[in-house]
Order: C-alpha cells, then structure tokens, then sequence
C-alpha cells in the first residue's frame, strides 16, 4: 500500500563533466503538491568525478554439471553524502511542489533520487535515463 508520495527525473543533458537532471514530485495528501501534469520543474546536477564506483568481488564457484565458473558481485559503496552536498558536486534546485526539505535545503524525494542514481550506476555500472519511485 502507498503512502501517496513519489518522484521521478529523466536524464536532459549530460558532458564529460556533468550530468542534468529534471526531477518533479508529487504528493497525494496535500493538494498543492498533487502534480497531477507530471511536472519535472526541478533540477539536479551531478559532477561525473562525484559518482562513486562499485566494489566488485568475484569468486569461483561449482555449478551442478561441476563445471567452474566466476561469479561477479558488485557492492554498493555509500558515497560522502555531507562532502559531495558541502563542495557543490551534486547541486538541486527544488521543484515547485517541494513539501519537505532535508539537510542543505534540498527536497527530500530530490535526495531519494540522487541516492537511486548513484546506486543505478554502482550495480548496473551505467547512468539511468529515467527513473521513478512511489513510497
């Protein structure tokens, strides 16, 4: 069952040293901030020497036809959220239906995405285009 809140961002401009997002928000339970047009009205950017790899851990195991194989496991690494927001490598500017701010002033489903992004790129090893999340 939701909650009635969710955001959701596409990929609008990228270079060799930024990457641009375009975030909008919604939540059901307060009506200024329904968003029922879906409008991407906020903006997120990221310095591309902010996204952090994966660690990957690789090891040898026995299939049932006892065959060897190596399986690869990529690792989530938390990157230094506090330093990241302090330098201005990850900057946002808030939607206009913003109803909740975190620490830096930043919307908190802003915040929600910018951690999916990072983790989309540390285990599919690829930046998102698109991506949405209900709560």
């Amino acid at each position: 069952m939701s909650i009635g809140v969710g955001g959701f961002a596409e990929l609008t401009a990228q270079d060799e040293k930024t990457l641009l997002y375009r975030y909008g928000v919604y939540n059901l339970n307060i009506q200024e901030s329904r968003n029922a047009d879906r409008v991407c009205d906020g903006i997120i950017l990221i310095a591309r020497d902010a996204l952090v790899e994966s660690e990957i851990h690789r090891k040898l195991t026995r299939r049932p036809s006892s065959r060897k194989v190596i399986v690869e496991k990529h690792i989530y690494i938390e990157p230094p959220w506090a330093e990241l927001f302090q330098s201005g490598k990850i900057s946002v500017s808030n939607c206009n239906n913003c109803w909740l701010t975190v620490e830096y002033g930043i919307d908190v489903t802003a915040r929600e995405l910018i951690e999916k992004i990072f983790r989309a790129y540390q285990i599919e090893g690829k930046i998102p285009e698109k991506l949405a999340f209900d709560k």
